[in-house]
């Protein structure tokens, strides 16, 4: 083949990587970070392509933690910025979306649940806050939330009938949509509450120490 055919191509392909790589930084200056890193993906090794690449990457990640954390998915949020770390203020970001637990009390209330019957809900422990969840047998209505900072005690009021609960607890807060996040425990408790009327109730919890701390059954998405 003659030599000069080999250095039409070659220009010729050298024309078409200037043009695409500058389509890519059009695409960049727009926002349209996945168009443009789908360009300099197909460059490879052309210029700098390979770091625009990653760099269109980390910014689609910022933008789609910075939605979650702006939906109050604050632990979506804070594992997205923190596969971001070193990027932008990104590590500051991920710290930002750990929340302050809410005071001790109960969060929620059913409205159709009267309040009749008093439960203390006690937090034994002594570092980790505790979240509970009452659920009705017969009609599974998810009836009350409590939340529990550690050694502390809150009083709710229930209803005459049969309950079981949800119990979690973890070392940080990442707000009422996931809680704890993953790194902490949400399980079942299944011994069934028969409330009658005429008596308390008290229900103690001895959260275990942060490093003392394992997993149950349930992910924060179930709890």
């Amino acid at each position: 083949m003659p030599r000069w055919a080999i250095t039409a191509r070659d220009k010729a392909k050298l024309c078409q990587n200037i043009l695409d790589y500058d389509a890519a930084l059009a695409a960049m200056d727009e926002g349209r970070y996945a168009d443009a890193k789908n360009i300099f993906d197909r460059l490879g090794s052309f210029e700098d392509s390979a770091f625009l690449s990653n760099e269109c990457q980390n910014r689609i990640g910022y933008i789609a933690a910075d939605e979650a954390y702006s939906s109050g998915f604050y632990y979506t949020a804070y594992k997205a910025f923190l596969l971001l770390s070193g990027f932008s203020d990104a590590s500051a970001r991920a710290q930002a979306c750990i929340q302050t637990p809410p005071e001790s009390g109960e969060l929620y209330h059913h409205p159709d649940y009267a309040k009749n019957i008093s439960i203390y809900i006690r937090n034994k422990g002594k570092s980790l806050g505790l979240m509970v969840k009452f659920y009705a047998m017969d009609s599974s209505d998810l009836v009350s939330v409590v939340y529990v900072t550690l050694g502390r005690r809150v009083k709710i009021r229930l209803p005459r009938g049969n309950y079981i609960c949800k119990c979690a607890w973890g070392p940080q807060w990442f707000g009422d949509k996931e809680y704890f996040g993953d790194n902490a425990f949400y399980e079942w408790d299944y011994e069934e509450w028969e409330l009658r009327s005429g008596y308390y109730y008290t229900y103690d919890i001895t959260t275990p120490d942060a490093d003392d701390m394992t997993k149950g059954a349930l992910a924060y998405k179930d709890f």
